[in-house]
């Protein structure tokens, strides 16, 4: 019982901690530049199912990746 509680108080700093983070930057760089970078999200998704599930990447989500990272490259 003890361990639920402090996982669960865990998560909700962990999870109010990176809301703050995200609403601090869009404050620091603006709106537009700042939702850019939501694009990332799926790529960190494949990348930590990578490391953390052992999940296999495939041809197209690397590819989908570099796309990714191209666009909000030329975007910047």
């Amino acid at each position: 019982m003890v361990n639920d509680c402090s996982d669960f108080i865990g998560w909700r700093f962990r999870i109010h901690y990176s809301l703050s983070s995200w609403n601090s930057g869009v404050i620091q760089l603006g709106a537009n530049k700042a939702s850019i970078y939501r694009n990332f999200i799926p790529v960190f998704a494949s990348i930590f199912a990578v490391i953390f599930l052992g999940e296999k990447l495939h041809g197209f989500q690397f590819i989908g990746g570099l796309a990714v990272v191209a666009g909000v490259y030329i975007k910047w």
